[in-house]
């Protein structure tokens, strides 16, 4: 990871008294976060969009289209919603995509301010790793993020440690 420990506290810092909105944010909270974890952004490594990028376009299993805000095939889906909203909203949606999101092994919703990731594997448990922004400050949870981004199957090395 390349983000020092002042960067992290600037970022946690700067993301706590953020206003912005869901759309006015989520790209630059998620590019951020690529650049402090020493890994590249959705631009940046998929520059075409085939395998890593922001709004993917899909049809929902419930019916009718959305978008994913960032998805990473083989590895992740993330919505992220404003602050203080529904993450429970956003599962479900996520849920709701999976599918056309090949079925990634991770599922993971932000508010800026706490985030949620939901394993997908089959007959694990699929309860959310939930931490929050100032948890950021310490190297486990930043490890977390970092999984997501690069080795997802790392959450279910840690489920069968759960599990034994």
């Amino acid at each position: 990871m390349t983000g020092t420990q002042q960067d992290w506290q600037d970022f946690v810092a700067r993301w706590a008294k953020s206003g912005l909105k869901e759309q006015q944010a989520a790209q630059s909270h998620f590019n951020e976060l690529c650049h402090l974890l020493g890994e590249k952004t959705p631009t940046e490594a998929d520059p075409e969009g085939k395998f890593f990028t922001f709004e993917e376009h899909l049809q929902k299993a419930t019916g009718g289209n959305g978008r994913a805000d960032v998805w990473h095939r083989g590895r992740f889906g993330w919505e992220y919603k404003g602050k203080q909203k529904d993450l429970d909203a956003a599962y479900a949606q996520l849920l709701a995509y999976r599918g056309a999101l090949e079925n990634p092994p991770l599922l993971v919703v932000c508010d800026f301010l706490e985030y949620r990731i939901y394993p997908q594997w089959t007959n694990l448990s699929g309860k959310p790793y939930i931490f929050r922004n100032e948890d950021l400050l310490t190297p486990e949870k930043r490890g977390w993020l970092l999984w997501v981004l690069t080795d997802p199957d790392k959450f279910r090395e840690l489920l069968d440690e759960e599990l034994h």
